[in-house]
């Protein structure tokens, strides 16, 4: 019996060196990971099923509507969870979305690494600062050569992203 829903899979660390890529599930996530995180999860798994012509059915909308904010040819849209650039879905982890979303969010403004950590891993993240360099960097390659320079490094500092001229808002 299928019922056309979406697979998650929870896993400890030590099974990760057995998931097979073949296994039939659209995400997996780490047995400790926060609870904001396998919620997104999930709402990305959802709207990946809905956009695939599944029968996942829609998200229930919560009272605060999600937003979709656009620059240049950057949208980034909360509801299904997705970045578009130049009209192509980019593949994101959900703290290269959260990154992006708050990045974008913040235009011209430069943000420390410790605001990003704050603000997109949370207040009880206590790995080091340099986490934020890995996934900018990361998110750099995503969106390309031609917007990577979209956001800025602020040495010693953090970044900045920074808008074309005449973008739209």
């Amino acid at each position: 019996m299928e019922l056309g829903l979406p697979v998650v899979a929870v896993v400890g660390e030590g099974a990760l060196a057995v998931v097979d890529e073949q296994w039939p599930m659209e995400d997996l996530v780490l047995a400790g990971a926060a609870p904001a995180e396998v919620a997104a999860r999930l709402r990305l798994a959802l709207s990946r099923g809905s956009r695939a012509g599944g029968s996942a059915p829609a998200a229930q909308p919560e009272a605060d509507e999600p937003e979709t904010i656009r620059v240049a040819d950057i949208v980034v849209d909360e509801a299904s969870w997705t970045v578009r650039a130049g009209g192509r879905v980019l593949d994101l982890t959900f703290k290269e979305f959260e990154l992006l979303r708050y990045l974008v969010s913040h235009p011209g403004r430069v943000l420390t690494r410790h605001q990003l950590l704050q603000h997109v891993w949370g207040s009880d993240y206590y790995g080091g600062t340099r986490t934020v360099d890995v996934h900018v960097r990361r998110l750099r390659a995503k969106l390309g050569p031609e917007r990577e320079t979209l956001i800025g490094t602020i040495r010693g500092v953090g970044y900045r992203f920074s808008p074309p001229r005449g973008a739209p808002r």
